[in-house]
């Protein structure tokens, strides 16, 4: 988002981290309807502030690369048997 007020009006609106992510609901959404599985893994590069755009490129770099790095091993956890079917985050966590 990159408009400095819409971040601030989010970051006021909402108490402790608050992450805007509408490109994964659309992924999510398109998937639930195809009847299709899927998984996703989002990294957070900024702050909602007035330097978020800053931000975003001070921290990409290295973000990005740590969301790559995690795939293969989200992939394996996925795989095994008994894995949390998409959207129940909180049986992946307590695997």
């Amino acid at each position: 988002m990159l408009s400095p007020w819409r971040r601030l009006r989010l970051a006021r609106a909402f108490a402790g981290d608050c992450v805007a992510d509408m490109e994964t609901a659309a992924v999510a959404a398109v998937a639930a309807a195809a009847g299709a599985p899927w998984a996703a893994l989002r990294a957070v590069t900024d702050r909602a502030s007035l330097w978020g755009a800053a931000s975003f490129r001070h921290h990409y770099p290295v973000q990005a690369g740590r969301a790559a790095d995690s795939i293969p091993g989200l992939l394996q956890r996925l795989s095994e048997p008994g894995a949390a079917p998409a959207g129940d985050l909180d049986a992946l966590r307590r695997s």
